[in-house]
């Protein structure tokens, strides 16, 4: 009877342990064995699995952008994080340049033009903790436009909705909050997302307060854009 009893109290601990290991090992095998080496040498962690469209080079480039160009004051924010490989990498950068604080915004859900549904919050939430970010990271279950705002933005990472009108309007809501010397770094900037580059243009023509630090240009898609506020 004892050692039933201890069966079925281990028994799910043990279940659980062994699906999470295999998880983890099949994250590490989608991989290219060269970008793990390189995240690990580079930048000194170990490279989250990659979703959809994101790339070790895109990635290395959004922490080097907070990391060469982000002031220390304000907080960061991410709008639109899906699973969360990408907060990895700003939250990583952040603590170079002393930013204690991380917002990572997202339904969690996916975005309308998906056409499907999903629920990703608990995989993001099990990421963040893996990397010892809990402290830092905050998850917000959110529509970005519902959200109420009011911190003073660092850095601030676009890459929700790429619609035009999705991404101009997180550009109207978000760029305000951003201090002198804040960067906005926009992801999917290239001829494949054509509502992105056209916000990003609008930002940049109606907006004297922005000039344009660095570009990330991976052909017709992977592309990444990086803007610092110089006006106050």
């Amino acid at each position: 009877m004892a050692e039933t009893s201890l069966h079925h109290r281990i028994g799910p601990a043990l279940s659980w342990r062994r699906d999470a290991l295999r998880a983890r090992i099949r994250e590490f095998r989608s991989e290219p064995l060269a970008d793990r080496m390189r995240c690990r040498v580079e930048l000194g962690f170990a490279l989250p699995a990659l979703e959809t469209m994101q790339n070790y080079r895109r990635m290395k480039f959004l922490y080097e952008c907070v990391v060469r160009f982000a002031p220390s004051a304000g907080v960061a924010l991410e709008v639109g994080c899906y699973k969360c490989s990408s907060t990895v990498f700003i939250a990583k950068a952040c603590a170079r340049r002393q930013i204690r604080n991380i917002y990572a915004l997202d339904l969690f859900t996916g975005t309308p033009s998906w056409n499907r549904m999903a629920d990703y919050f608990e995989t993001a939430r099990q990421k963040i903790e893996r990397y010892g970010l809990t402290d830092v990271v905050t998850l917000v279950r959110s529509n970005s436009l519902e959200y109420e705002w009011n911190e003073p933005l660092a850095v601030l990472h676009i890459d929700a909705d790429h619609e035009y009108g999705a991404v101009w309007n997180d550009i109207r809501k978000y760029t305000p909050y951003l201090v002198k010397g804040g960067i906005v770094v926009f992801d999917d900037y290239d001829v494949s997302h054509p509502g992105v580059t056209r916000a990003v243009h609008r930002l940049l023509h109606e907006e004297d307060g922005f000039e344009v630090v660095s570009a990330n240009y991976q052909g017709v898609e992977f592309g990444s854009v990086c803007l610092r506020r110089i006006i106050a």
